[in-house]
């Protein structure tokens, strides 16, 4: 839990204060922290790229065209999100996309389920 949170103060001051805390760290003999410390700075700024980075999944590549028109369609979604666009063969059309635990799912794949859905539980 100690490294968690020296990691954390660590990424708050940012590095100009980084010999501080290692100067910190010495004085009370917690230096032995560093690796543990480091583990979870690299956590903790993965978890921070995956929830800021959109990923775009269609079942072709979109050309920048298309690409533009989606993100002018859903502009909530990418605002200061980095883009990545991937392909899914199983997506048949359309597009899915994922921006931290949001996911807009717009795919023919997902339509015809809904529809199967809508069918299987109807009542005649």
């Amino acid at each position: 839990m100690q490294a968690k949170n020296y990691a954390q103060v660590i990424l708050s001051l940012g590095e100009s204060k980084l010999d501080q805390v290692i100067v910190h760290l010495k004085k009370k003999g917690l230096i032995s922290l560093l690796p543990a410390i480091l583990k979870e700075i690299e956590r903790t700024l993965k978890k921070r790229e995956k929830n800021e980075r959109v990923v775009l999944t269609s079942a072709q590549p979109l050309s920048e065209a298309k690409l533009k028109e989606v993100k002018h369609q859903h502009p909530e979604l990418f605002v200061h999100h980095s883009t990545v666009n991937s392909t899914e063969s199983g997506l048949i059309g359309g597009y899915r996309i994922q921006c931290g635990h949001k996911v807009l799912d717009v795919s023919y794949k997902k339509a015809l389920f809904d529809l199967y859905q809508k069918i299987v539980t109807s009542k005649p």
